[in-house]
């Protein structure tokens, strides 16, 4: 077992190598079903069944956390998970895959990874607040680099499972990333608390509700949670949809999509690390990194509106994913300070689904108006939303609780 000191390695190690699965996985699953099928369509369906679920899973697996503790969730869920997605491959190998049962394992992957997710978060509040306030930004900087870094590494490794030998293998790799981390995970010595458990379904219901009305009461919690709703509302359809529109009605390359892509994901993960050696600058706040990091978001994506050109657009892009990259960290200080351990199972279950539930919609709406009004328009009007929601964030006084 590790012990308390090494327990943030252990833990970290376990979260780059779950990310770094669902990096490969994100890539594989579409160049798959686009193998077997040849159908975009049934690609945009397997993409909606990984995705659907998670808005009444994240709430779910918030309360199992709180019950039950984040360790033992952790391992299940990621050997689930493992397990889940391995059997993708190994039943195509043998023919025996409809495209029914395909949808299926791709949602029931779905389910089982979100509550390791928020389960290993629940593990870096317990490890991070033990150790101080400081270590506590470097700690979670550290942590939501691994999204960042897999988003940006899993096409590459794809691409070289899939050439040497298929799409579908490269599953297999996700499946062995999720039996890394639970092996990690159930080394790990970390004093958690739990809730007591329930005795019934009601019981669940109200402790997952719960999860909504610890949100509502803490203002600060409860500001940023909004903030999440309408930003991942404007942001998700940033790399699925605008990006790509842009690259084919301004740039006239649908190709160059990938370019500022990588233009994104490279900013966001610089901006990640950025996160903590600013706070150890004088008159440094996380509220005043939060505001202005909105604020750059903001000034760029107006920017973005004027139509520039290649070079210009891929500095407009990095400058947004480097201006994002802190802003997860500082929401994981701010629930991990002002939310007791044993709540935060729920709140970050709660905070998913509302995320995920904002997602699909944005989505939808983003490609409806890229198609319609064109992309330049919508680029626009996204702008002034952004501008609106920093407007808001400047005024609201809950948010300066963000120290």
């Amino acid at each position: 077992m590790s012990s308390l000191k090494a327990a943030p390695k252990v833990l970290m190690s376990a979260q780059y190598f779950a990310y770094l699965g669902t990096g490969v996985t994100i890539t594989a699953i579409p160049l798959f079903v686009l193998q077997t099928t040849g159908s975009a369509a049934n690609a945009g369906i397997a993409g909606f069944a990984g995705s659907l679920p998670l808005i009444i899973v994240g709430i779910v697996g918030g309360t199992l956390i709180d019950r039950f503790g984040a360790k033992r969730v952790s391992v299940l869920s990621d050997i689930l998970a493992a397990v889940t997605v391995c059997l993708v491959p190994f039943l195509q190998s043998f023919h025996a895959l409809p495209l029914s049962v395909l949808f299926v394992l791709i949602a029931l992957r779905s389910c089982f990874d979100s509550p390791g997710e928020t389960a290993r978060m629940v593990l870096l509040g317990n490890i991070a607040s033990s150790d101080g306030e400081t270590v506590s930004a470097r700690y979670n900087s550290l942590f939501f680099a691994a999204p960042r870094l897999g988003l940006l590494a899993g096409p590459a490794i794809t691409g070289v499972i899939a050439l040497i030998f298929s799409p579908a293998a490269a599953l297999y790799f996700d499946g062995l990333s999720f039996a890394l981390s639970a092996i990690l995970i159930s080394l790990l010595r970390v004093s958690a608390t739990r809730t007591p458990k329930s005795a019934g379904i009601r019981e669940t219901v109200q402790s997952a509700l719960g999860g909504l009305s610890v949100i509502r009461s803490s203002a600060v919690i409860f500001a940023i949670a909004s903030i999440v709703v309408a930003t991942n509302f404007l942001d998700e359809p940033l790399s699925s949809v605008l990006l790509p529109a842009y690259a084919n009605q301004v740039l006239g390359d649908t190709t160059l999509a990938a370019v500022l892509l990588v233009c994104f994901g490279g900013g966001a993960l610089a901006g990640t690390f950025i996160y903590d050696p600013l706070t150890r600058l004088r008159r440094v706040t996380s509220y005043r990194i939060f505001a202005l990091a909105f604020g750059a978001i903001a000034l760029l994506r107006a920017a973005l509106a004027f139509g520039p050109n290649f070079f210009w657009c891929a500095v407009i892009v990095t400058g947004i994913g480097l201006a994002s990259g802190p802003l997860n960290p500082i929401i994981a200080v701010t629930v991990q300070r002002f939310i007791p351990s044993q709540q935060q199972g729920r709140v970050w279950g709660a905070f998913g689904s509302f995320a995920f539930a904002a997602a699909p919609l944005g989505q939808l709406v983003a490609g409806a108006s890229a198609q319609s009004a064109g992309i330049l328009t919508t680029l626009a009007w996204q702008a002034a939303i952004y501008v609106v929601i920093n407007i808001l964030i400047l005024r609201s006084k809950s948010l300066r609780l963000v120290t």
